[in-house]
């Protein structure tokens, strides 16, 4: 891929920056949460996230299934689990995109724990999404997978506490 940019006399140098991580697991210092569950919108696209805190990690759930790996057969699992609450629209009559530029609400879980977030993304499509916390400082996740959900404001958020 390397050569075929370079020979192309695309740029491979990677300017974006990703997420920022936490050395060592903190907890968010947010309110307990055993559970979060939305839908996509419609009977078939519920999805759940159950914490366990054995792993400190979410199973994700798809319709009261657990989501497993095609070839272990192992439960998938995320340690961050970010949701963006986006505006969002149908087009073509089927399919939904959402408005994922400028500002809006989410949600950062990690540890069992949950707080509220900012999320900001500029016009630059070479920007990255960014989560900050309520005092606009940068989110720091822990390392481990994470996982963004964008969903939209009439999407059904049920938290279990």
């Amino acid at each position: 891929v390397y050569k075929y940019q370079e020979n192309r006399g695309s740029s491979i140098k990677r300017t974006a920056q990703g997420f920022i991580f936490n050395s060592e697991f903190t907890p968010n210092n947010g309110e307990s949460l055993k559970s979060v569950r939305f839908n996509y919108g419609g009977p078939s696209h519920m999805t759940e996230y159950k914490y366990d805190e054995a792993t400190k990690s979410y199973a994700k759930l798809r319709n009261n299934i657990p989501m497993v790996d095609e070839l272990s057969k192992i439960p998938v699992r995320a340690t961050n689990l970010l949701i963006q609450i986006a505006p969002s629209y149908i087009y073509n009559g089927v399919h939904r995109a959402f408005e994922n530029v400028g500002q809006g609400k989410g949600f950062y879980l990690t540890g069992g724990q949950m707080i509220e977030v900012i999320w900001k993304k500029s016009e630059n499509h070479r920007e990255p999404l960014k989560f900050y916390t309520l005092d606009n400082q940068e989110l720091k996740l822990n390392v481990g997978q994470t996982w963004v959900n964008v969903i939209d404001k009439v999407s059904l958020i049920d938290f279990n506490y």
